[in-house]
């Protein structure tokens, strides 16, 4: 059951990307709160924010403050995945 909670995180992430609301910001505070994230789903999550930040079409509708808060999450994954935090 674990295993679903962390796939509707994962969920959460790729429904919010590209979205232009609170939704963004909501979705990677709550991410970032949750401490026990498999390496795995972390993983896929940079792989996704990745693949949106490399997609120009989302990138030109694509909020300062959005972007900012994407590349933050990717950083703070990036840490845990490398066991820096």
């Amino acid at each position: 059951m674990k295993e679903d909670y962390y796939l509707m995180i994962t969920c959460a992430l790729r429904y919010a990307l590209g979205r232009h609301t609170y939704i963004c910001k909501t979705v990677a505070d709550y991410i970032k709160a949750e401490k026990n994230i498999p390496e795995h789903e972390t993983e896929i999550m940079i792989k996704d924010i990745n693949n949106h930040f490399n997609n120009p079409i989302a990138m030109d509708y694509e909020h300062e403050c959005d972007r900012e808060t994407w590349l933050d999450l990717m950083e703070y994954l990036t840490k845990i995945t490398k066991k820096e935090l």
